[in-house]
């Protein structure tokens, strides 16, 4: 049976994983819960069964591989790393690796809590997220991923975190030209472009319909 991916129809904290899965070459069922249309934004399509499916920390996203039932965007994400060998191999890549994963998962959150929480989202994202595109820009240098030759499942997680930023306002990145290079070059990698140019792929909705931008195909 494939592993299946459990999450709503749309990017946010599933994007990186399901990259990782096709840059992987996996074949996978792409679950979607979907949330009713305004004014209810009703999700019982996930929250009837949330308690059902056996997770110690039932939440989406999900993942199923046989009898491993696992969930924690970073924890498939690793649980991924260690089977298609997309994880650090050193110590010093390990730190480095971790530095990577915490700091964009912070930031993932810093872009993505504004857009449902703050009618001015575009005040606190402009505060929050130069400063940290500038230390990403930084902390990537001229290196083509972020633990050197090799693609590790951090680059997928910063790629949807990046790509997210650049759909939002493209201008955050006019001052990392290594960073749009950094997307081109995972955009380019043979799987994820097919991935990308397929019925598979949509570029919106990023976050849920209740959301303040980004939660329509528009």
């Amino acid at each position: 049976m494939a592993p299946k991916l459990g999450y709503y129809a749309i990017r946010a904290l599933a994007d990186p994983i399901r990259l990782m899965l096709h840059y992987a070459d996996v074949e996978f069922e792409d679950f979607h819960y979907y949330i009713s249309p305004p004014p209810n934004y009703n999700r019982d399509a996930w929250f009837s069964v949330k308690y059902t499916l056996g997770f110690h920390f039932p939440n989406v996203p999900y993942y199923m591989d046989g009898d491993l039932k696992i969930t924690q965007t970073t924890a498939i994400m690793r649980y991924l790393g260690r089977k298609h060998d997309l994880i650090a191999k050193t110590e010093e890549e390990h730190i480095r690796s971790d530095q990577a994963e915490q700091v964009g998962m912070e930031t993932m959150w810093q872009f993505l809590i504004p857009l449902y929480t703050n009618k001015e989202h575009e005040k606190a994202i402009n505060e929050a997220i130069p400063p940290k595109i500038e230390q990403f820009s930084k902390f990537l240098g001229d290196q083509k991923f972020l633990l050197g030759d090799r693609i590790t499942y951090v680059d997928f997680l910063w790629y949807s975190l990046l790509d997210y930023i650049r759909l939002y306002k493209s201008s955050l990145l006019d001052g990392a030209p290594n960073l749009i290079a950094f997307l081109d070059r995972i955009e380019s990698l043979p799987r994820i472009a097919t991935y990308l140019n397929s019925d598979k792929f949509y570029r919106k909705p990023i976050c849920g319909s209740i959301a303040f931008w980004g939660g329509s195909k528009e």
